[in-house]
């Protein structure tokens, strides 16, 4: 399977080459540096040796960082689009339906219970209730709460 993007992955390479090449010259920067050091005078107890090579230490090794993440974030963003491509793929076949014996698609049949007949003393007290309902309507009925019909429910 050939490469897709070409030109991206030649880009990654460079930037990674960059880095290592900062980082070379870092290194001989801070020996140079260190070997002028015995000839420069002291200032404040330090010698400019040390000013001179604490940059130059960071400065290398933010730049050599950030161009290898360059690189490592182009490969990064090929491989999305790969699986992206390859989701889309899969994604887009037709599936295929599994054959499920009748059997096991027919719900059984389902009987429900036999209605069990209230107790007497219930249907006496529902004959009562409404007849009550009958007469007063429940907005007419008066609250027991209440002594007077302006309080309804």
């Amino acid at each position: 399977m050939e490469k897709r993007y070409p030109a991206l992955h030649i880009i990654s390479l460079l930037f990674k080459v960059l880095s290592v090449v900062i980082v070379i010259l870092g290194i001989v920067l801070i020996i140079i540096v260190l070997a002028q050091g015995e000839i420069t005078p002291k200032v404040f107890g330090s010698t400019i040796l040390t000013l001179g090579v604490v940059p130059i230490i960071l400065f290398t090794l933010i730049s050599a960082l950030i161009l290898w993440g360059i690189a490592e974030l182009l490969i990064c963003l090929i491989d999305i689009e790969n699986n992206t491509r390859i989701t889309m793929t899969k994604l887009s076949q037709p599936k295929e339906t599994p054959v499920i014996p009748v059997s096991i698609v027919t719900p059984p049949a389902i009987t429900a219970p036999a209605a069990q007949p209230a107790p007497a003393v219930n249907r006496r007290k529902n004959r009562k209730r409404k007849k009550r309902q009958r007469r007063w309507p429940r907005a007419n009925r008066v609250s027991r709460t209440c002594s007077t019909r302006s309080c309804g429910d």
